[in-house]
């Protein structure tokens, strides 16, 4: 029987194993913050990419630094993969630039409110708007009214809340806390934007012609984001959604 083909050790906790399968095939990623379904993955990682790759999936463990976390990718094509939505892949590349600039290794968190601050500083808001509720009717000249920002920080609490869904990131003390109060603690999921941020950033030191990641960089990062969603016109897609970080093999096994 099939039972009887598999590696009898992933039973041994039927508890734990259910949880580690069911985070994973729901597309969260595995790392030391969940630290029994992260050991059990270590210790016994043949045996659990032996199940996957019976179900169809390849179990993904990548590591930069002393950070490591796991994930499937399907092998089979039934299943589509893995989207983030429009707003939430948005914020994804500005968190990791925002942490790989302030020097990844020491910054573990930021206030939501001080993100909403910087994203307002640093981008239109009319292009916020269309980014964070592509499926809304857009103004170009849309007044920026109170009731409009309150708008624009409950679209960013729902994105952020998808971004914490699949561990890219962690809220606390919880989702519903007051704004003031949440804090954005990256994981190590949170790696997977980290490419696209180093190129934001290197373009920036290009054209500041120098070493510093000052306002130049913060400009080269708004152009980039600009050439991306700066055409309001662009139809969306059926689900309102664009490709987030769809599973790429290659590039995270590098």
């Amino acid at each position: 029987m099939l039972m009887d083909n598999l590696p009898s050790v992933l039973w041994e906790n039927e508890e734990l194993s259910r949880r580690i399968i069911h985070r994973l095939q729901r597309g969260e990623h595995i790392d030391a913050f969940l630290p029994a379904e992260f050991r059990f993955l270590e210790e016994e990682g043949p045996a659990w990419e032996e199940f996957f790759r019976f179900l169809g999936y390849r179990l993904v463990r990548t590591t930069i630094g002393e950070e490591t976390f796991s994930y499937l990718v399907s092998q089979t094509g039934h299943m589509q993969p893995g989207r983030l939505g429009r707003g939430a892949t948005f914020l994804g590349l500005f968190l990791s630039w925002h942490f790989l600039n302030q020097g990844i290794d020491g910054i573990e968190k930021v206030g939501a409110a001080e993100i909403h601050e910087h994203l307002l500083s640093t981008f239109d808001f009319n292009l916020l708007v269309s980014v964070f509720n592509p499926r809304g009717k857009h103004s170009r000249k849309k007044e920026e009214s109170e009731r409009q920002h309150r708008f624009l920080r409950d679209w960013m609490r729902t994105c952020l809340n998808e971004l914490a869904r699949y561990r890219f990131i962690e809220i606390k003390p919880s989702p519903r806390a007051d704004w003031g109060a949440v804090q954005l603690y990256r994981l190590p999921a949170l790696q997977r934007f980290l490419e696209v941020g180093r190129d934001l950033i290197q373009h920036g030191q290009d054209f500041s012609g120098k070493d510093g990641l000052e306002e130049a960089g913060e400009d080269g990062f708004a152009r980039r984001i600009q050439r991306i969603w700066g055409s309001l016109e662009v139809p969306e897609d059926e689900d309102g959604q664009t490709p987030g970080l769809e599973d790429d093999a290659d590039a995270d096994d590098a």
